[in-house]
Formats: structure tokens, sequence, C-alpha cells
């Protein structure tokens, strides 16, 4: 039983990781530090973990991977927004 828990609860809890970062690039409006590599891994990972939650109908790693990969994407939109103003 508490495998279970942690596992449903641990991707949950790793979509909010991104989200301090989110403010502080929307804050500055700017992406001084900001790796656009990362970004790139960040959300080509969400999209695998989208698709193993699919195929192991996992609903807590697909609302995770999609939070997650949506956040990853509006950092990448901010990247290239704030990296012409610098």
């Amino acid at each position: 039983m508490f495998p279970l828990l942690i596992s449903r609860i641990a991707p949950v809890v790793n979509t909010f990781q991104f989200i301090p970062q989110l403010h502080k690039v929307v804050s500055a409006q700017h992406v001084e530090g900001l790796s656009f590599t990362s970004l790139l891994l960040i959300i080509m990972t969400n999209l695998l973990w989208l698709i193993h939650g699919y195929y192991t109908q996992d609903i807590s790693l697909i609302v995770a991977a999609t939070l997650n990969g949506f956040i990853g994407f509006l950092l990448l939109i901010c990247y290239f927004k704030f990296k012409k103003k610098q």
C-alpha cells in the first residue's frame, strides 16, 4: 500500500519543482542562467513520462507529465521572448 501511495504522490509533487523557476523568469523578465538544452530535455522527458503514463493508465503520472511539460513549454517560450531583450 505504501509504495503505491508514494508512486501516486511523487509525480504530482515533482510537478511543482519548476514553478519557482517559471515565476522567477516571468517576474525578472530575463533568462540568465536558464539552459536551452535543459529545457528541451525537460520537455522530452515529460513527453516520455506522458506516453508511459498513458500505456500504464497511471492518471497521476499523466497529469504530472502534462503539467510539467506545459511548464517546460512556458519556460521555453519565455526563453525565446526574454533572450531577445538581453
